[in-house]
């Protein structure tokens, strides 16, 4: 099982099998009792809250319904899936939920409200916040339908308001659409009137620009110009790009030397390279062969090996002129196309400033013609929007439509007492499980033994069972026939001082050192048995069990405030003693544990199943062990005992005759014998 975990406020349970029965065992009567009381509260509360009735209609609202209402058309789907949302909020929001409440004079209605009239009208916040939550629409995926609920503590009032608050939804949108219309017509008549100046005003610039410039032919194709302006502009980008280009080989080629790196400069202007430089490369690579061969076969100064050296020099050389010659020119060439950049610029420019000029004119007649009928355009088409709109202005638009009116419920819609029913058990349950674990929210016991050797990572020793009823004489009896006294009894055969330790204070950990003392006297060794009291002992002595080998001693507690003086008294007792005993299982500080555990050569920890002291406790407490250097440390694992089963036996039956009818008459002889024997 894995470890547990400690923090400050509560330690979450890693729990298994025998856990679980451990829990369920000891908190059964919880477990049952409060899902039974939460089913009981709630059912009472089902019955005790008021009914409520729910009320449904579903309402179509008609495709492209915004044309009308908005004046103006959806241009896409997303625009329409949004307006039917917005209708889908508009019809319960708080406008329409006010307006169905005045309408049906709900505002000061006790049973609408669900609680007494007040004195003062409520306020509209106040009214919504008390409402607001019974009425809800939904949109039906896939279709134009909105389905709209209606909840209500009367089942006849419940469908009426659902029609009102429909009525009011469109009254609503009809008066809006009204508005709009109204204000949407005075706009369009200032529009209109500002149109109509515009245009007289474009025909009299029109008519003063004709007037100013009688010779301008301002119908002048300008189509050379434009056709000389792309070729200039053409051959001045690709001027400018030539001049990037052999701008950007100088810039590589300025910090490079021809004479120290021509290969350098042969990489740099590779799409440069000639014939002429492939030759040179090729008679380079063949020195460079010839000059390693006559490395390998002469020395340096022979005629053969200076010969190679020579040639080699000869080729380098003309590769280091060559590389200069190439740099001049990439200079050369950038001087002379930057020129010609220039010149091709100042030519553009200079057919720039003629095309503006002739195209002035013709600009400025063609833009005053263009605003004449731009303006012309607009006032016609705003005219027809009036007349369309003065056509026909007692149009009322049907938006939405009735699918599926409300109809009075049957039945009520809540409270469901068997929903509630079933979530108060639930309830009860969960109130119970979380009981349990703020119970035990700083860990559980040892339900079993492999716990105690997954977690401690010290199997237990032995397994003894202890009685919980009984006199000491008859727990310690049982104690001592337990099969795995045997076992414990082995362990502890070489050591002479023996601690018996617990958590907490355990009757069946005090029993188990009495045990193991007395069969230790039995064996033959010379005992004695010590155990602490937190009572004033002012002259303690050694006491006689009863046994010739076996002697107890009571010491108080605060004796092991001076561990020194304790250790040097507990020499002195080996000295008259086979074997000391000391049983701390009274004894609440660890510290005082730890101490009697420096000076013992065996520790017994008794880990009681299901007992007081939790995983967290024990674990904690052999840390502190392993932190002062004790490693002698064993488990005993203590589960409690069931009690004897009596055996009943069955009571004695008198025999006695068996009488008869005739048997009973006084005088005979056999009524005489019964007389007799009686």
């Amino acid at each position: 099982m894995a470890k547990q975990t400690e923090s400050e406020g509560f330690q979450w349970l890693e729990v298994d099998l025998s856990d679980v029965r451990f829990l369920v065992r000891k908190h059964l009567r919880l477990l049952i009792l409060a899902p039974i009381l939460g089913f009981v509260l709630a059912a009472l509360a089902s019955f005790l809250v008021k009914p409520v009735f729910t009320a449904n209609a579903t309402v179509f609202i008609r495709p492209n319904f915004d044309q009308d209402f908005q004046l103006e058309g959806a241009s896409s789907k997303l625009e329409d899936d949004d307006s039917l949302r917005s209708m889908q909020e508009t019809l319960v929001s708080d406008t329409i939920v006010l307006g169905m409440v005045d309408r049906l004079g709900l505002r000061n209605d006790p049973d609408f409200l669900g609680e007494g009239v007040d004195p003062e009208p409520l306020s509209d916040a106040a009214l919504l916040r008390k409402i607001r939550d019974r009425y809800s629409t939904d949109l039906v995926p896939t279709t134009r339908l909105v389905e709209l609920t209606v909840r209500d503590f009367s089942a006849e009032r419940a469908p009426e308001i659902a029609r009102t608050l429909i009525d009011e939804f469109l009254v609503h949108l009809r008066d809006d659409r009204n508005d709009k219309e109204i204000e949407l017509r005075q706009t369009l008549l200032l529009q209109a009137r500002k149109a109509l100046a515009e245009a007289l005003e474009a025909e009299r610039k029109l008519e003063n620009f004709r007037s100013e410039n009688p010779g301008l032919f301002v119908e002048q194709d300008s189509s050379v110009f434009q056709e000389r302006l792309l070729q200039q502009g053409s051959a001045l980008n690709e001027a400018n790009a030539e001049v990037s280009r052999l701008a950007g080989m100088l810039s590589a080629l300025s910090e490079i030397d021809p004479e120290s790196e021509p290969i350098r400069v042969f990489q740099i202007l590779s799409n440069r390279n000639s014939e002429y430089l492939s030759e040179l490369m090729t008679m380079r690579a063949s020195a460079k062969a010839d000059l390693a061969v006559a490395r390998k076969r002469f020395t340096v100064r022979h005629p053969d090996y200076l010969d190679a050296a020579n040639r080699l020099d000869e080729v380098e050389a003309t590769l280091r002129v060559y590389a200069g010659e190439m740099k001049s020119s990439v200079q050369s060439e950038y001087a002379a196309a930057k020129q010609k950049a220039e010149k091709l610029n100042e030519t553009l420019t200079a057919l720039q400033g003629d095309l503006v000029g002739v195209k002035f004119g013709s600009a400025e007649f063609r833009g005053l013609k263009d605003e004449i009928d731009r303006t012309w355009n607009t006032h016609s088409r705003l005219q027809q929007k009036i007349m369309d709109l003065d056509l026909d202005p007692e149009v009322k638009p049907t938006f939405a439509t009735v699918m599926n009116k409300p109809v009075v419920p049957d039945r009520k819609s809540s409270p469901r007492r068997s929903f509630w029913a079933v979530g108060g058990t639930i309830l009860g349950g969960l109130t119970a499980l979380g009981w349990i674990l703020f119970r035990h929210r700083k860990g559980l016991p040892f339900t079993s033994n492999e716990q105690v050797a997954d977690l401690l990572n010290l199997p237990p020793v032995a397994e003894i069972e202890v009685p919980v009823e009984g006199d000491f004489a008859y727990r310690s009896a049982r104690v001592e026939q337990s099969q795995g006294m045997l076992n414990l009894l082995l362990s502890l055969r070489d050591a002479r001082v023996i601690q018996v330790a617990s958590i907490h204070a355990s009757t069946g950990a005090g029993v188990l050192a009495w045990v193991i003392a007395k069969l230790s006297a039995l064996r033959g060794s010379q005992s004695l048995l010590i155990s602490f009291s937190y009572q004033a002992i002012t002259n303690p002595q050694i006491q006689p069990s009863g046994n010739p080998n076996l002697s107890v001693l009571e010491l108080p507690a605060s004796l092991l405030l001076d561990p020194e003086s304790f250790r040097r008294g507990l020499t002195t007792t080996l000295a008259d003693h086979d074997r000391v005993f000391i049983d701390t299982t009274r004894l609440s500080e660890s510290q005082a544990r730890l101490t009697i555990a420096g000076l013992a050569q065996k520790t017994i920890i008794a880990v009681a199943e299901e007992g007081p002291s939790t995983r967290g406790e024990f674990e904690s407490y052999l840390r502190q062990c392993v932190s002062a250097g004790i490693f002698s440390n064993s488990v005993v694992y203590l589960r409690e005992a069931a009690p004897p089963r009596l055996k009943m036996e069955p009571p004695k039956v008198l025999s006695l005759p068996k009488l008869r009818h005739r048997n009973l008459r006084p005088n005979s002889k056999r009524g005489r014998k019964i007389r007799a024997a009686s």
